[in-house]
């Protein structure tokens, strides 16, 4: 990623059109589904380190090497008094 000299997106926007930010809106999309189309081998920090979650209290864990360990993960983290059925019934598998 290159630096790119000029306003930055919210101060452009209001001076756009309405083509313009169609334009800018398409090119997001499609970066954006190219990092969805993207596949690890496992969830971990950028670092390849633990994946932390602090949104409400400090925690990490990982990597994860299924997509179900991570759900679990922040399962407890999140909800620690959810019933295990709950875990059970919105797993991905």
């Amino acid at each position: 990623m290159d630096f790119m000299p000029g306003k930055p997106l919210d101060q452009a926007w209001p001076h756009m059109t309405s083509e313009d930010k169609t334009g800018v809106a398409n090119h997001l999309h499609g970066y954006i589904s190219q990092l969805r189309g993207l596949k690890g081998t496992y969830i971990q920090a950028a670092s390849h380190g633990k994946a932390v979650i602090e949104d409400r209290t400090p925690c990490e864990a990982g990597p994860f090497f299924h997509e179900k360990e991570f759900n679990e993960f922040l399962f407890r983290q999140t909800f620690p008094a959810v019933p295990t059925f709950w875990s059970i019934t919105l797993s991905p598998n």
